[in-house]
């Protein structure tokens, strides 16, 4: 699809990348992304990348169900990919209203990609596909706009902050800290790891926002999608 081409170009919406990472280390950055404790911590993400290694593999009712968890955790690049899947009717039954109201919530930052794409929707909807999307829209935002989603993955970003934290393995603060990224432990520099743009809600939502209005400092490529234990 168009938008999955033109979103993996994009520094920090990437669909098939995790955001892009401050400096110094591309390989410590990586880690910090694939690491089994920022992806727990960050269900926008690991369901959104569970989701398109789903898609690729042809399972496309679980990746759906992946990109809806990930937008309930108001992953904007999950919302744009749900809106194109109904848009195609791809996995789904072709539905340009619905697809314009997930467009719609992916634009809710005023990321230029997603904006863009919204209003080449508009533009092509029948009046009747515009009643659909004026008809669902509320209750979609009840369900994944960010004044709702957002608080759901800040409880999950604090409590992994709180939770690693108290670790012994992860209590060496600036000196480094090990991180499991698939079945190895890998040790980083304590400093980056604890950048507050991966563990505070206002850094990774400034962070985010700098990243999709085209201010970051380019992507980090993060590989294959780790299962997770218990999932």
């Amino acid at each position: 699809m168009a938008l999955f081409a033109a979103l993996a170009l994009a520094s920090g919406l990437a669909l098939a990348t995790a955001p892009a990472l401050a400096r110094p280390s591309p390989d410590d950055q990586r880690l910090v992304a694939q690491s089994d404790l920022f992806l727990q911590a960050h269900p926008d993400l690991h369901m959104r990348l569970r989701g398109l290694d789903k898609l690729d593999k042809g399972e496309l009712d679980g990746a759906i169900e992946d990109f809806r968890e990930a937008a309930r955790h108001s992953d904007k690049p999950a919302q744009a990919i749900l809106a194109e899947l109904h848009w195609t009717g791809r996995g789904v039954p072709r539905d340009r209203g619905l697809a314009y109201v997930w467009m719609d919530l992916a634009a809710e930052r005023g990321y230029p990609l997603m904006v863009a794409k919204r209003e080449q929707y508009w533009r092509e909807l029948e009046p009747d596909e515009r009643e659909t999307a004026l008809a669902h829209g509320e209750d979609f935002y009840d369900q994944f706009g960010d004044a709702v989603a957002r608080p759901r993955l800040e409880v999950l970003m604090k409590r992994a902050k709180i939770n690693f934290r108290r670790s012994r393995a992860h209590s060496a603060g600036v000196d480094g800290v090990n991180v499991l990224v698939g079945d190895k432990f890998h040790r980083i520099r304590g400093r980056l790891f604890h950048d507050e743009k991966f563990w505070t809600p206002e850094g990774y939502f400034a962070w985010q926002d700098d990243l999709g209005h085209g201010r970051g400092e380019g992507r980090v490529d993060v590989g294959e999608v780790e299962q997770l234990p218990g999932n």
